[in-house]
């Protein structure tokens, strides 16, 4: 009976513990602006649009021991209601826009104050990472774009690329080439090599005999 009592009052203490553990909100919102080298370009987006962008789009705080999930609303503003102290990397999904991460601290010594800055570097290009306002103001830097231009077709490029084009049309011009050569005389002058090229290869014992009945007819 002690030690169940012991157990229940251990259990009890944790459970008030963790309960009553201060955990502080992380709010802001999200601007369907573009950031660009710091200057701001408004998307051409009706209501509808921009309802679909942020039903399209979520949130996760990241930390060292736990992280927290959350949607924005339709007026594009968030909030994590209970965050415990400590550092967290906040990161935001969209299909459509690329916002960067943000690097989120949440002081216990200040009450909850929260600090945010970018992670990696901010849209104007700077690599100082730069605070931010709270609540949060976060802007995408660029729109999300699938699709690839189409390269134009270039013979040149696509028969240096390829070797199998060089072989196709170097028969090709053989084939025309040949067109324009008259078989006969082609033979002729092939036999007649043959000939000049068995007469070089002969020895000069067996090209003197050849030699010898022309010199007796000249005499």
């Amino acid at each position: 009976m002690k030690n169940f009592l012991i157990v229940l009052t251990f259990v009890l203490f944790c459970k008030f513990l963790f309960v009553n553990s201060e955990t502080y909100p992380v709010q802001g919102k999200l601007k369907l602006v573009l950031n660009v080298n710091n200057t701001y370009v408004q998307l051409p987006l009706s209501a509808s649009e921009q309802k679909g962008l942020l039903t399209r789009t979520r949130l996760k705080l990241s930390g060292n021991r736990n992280f927290y999930e959350t949607l924005p609303r339709i007026d594009g503003t968030f909030s994590f209601p209970d965050v415990e102290p400590g550092a967290y990397f906040l990161e935001i999904f969209s299909p459509d826009l690329s916002y960067q991460p943000l690097r989120v601290d949440v002081s216990k010594k200040n009450q909850g104050k929260v600090k945010a800055r970018y992670a990696i570097s901010d849209p104007t290009g700077s690599t100082v990472p730069r605070s931010l306002p709270y609540p949060l103001i976060i802007y995408p830097d660029a729109k999300m774009d699938y699709w690839q231009e189409r390269i134009p077709f270039d013979l040149v490029q696509m028969v240096i690329k390829q070797p199998m084009m060089l072989m196709v049309g170097f028969t090709i011009l053989m084939i025309v080439i040949m067109q324009f050569i008259d078989p006969k005389e082609a033979l002729k002058e092939l036999q007649q090599e043959s000939g000049q090229n068995s007469q070089a290869e002969k020895s000069p014992e067996e090209l003197l005999p050849s030699f010898i009945p022309q010199a007796v007819k000249r005499r």
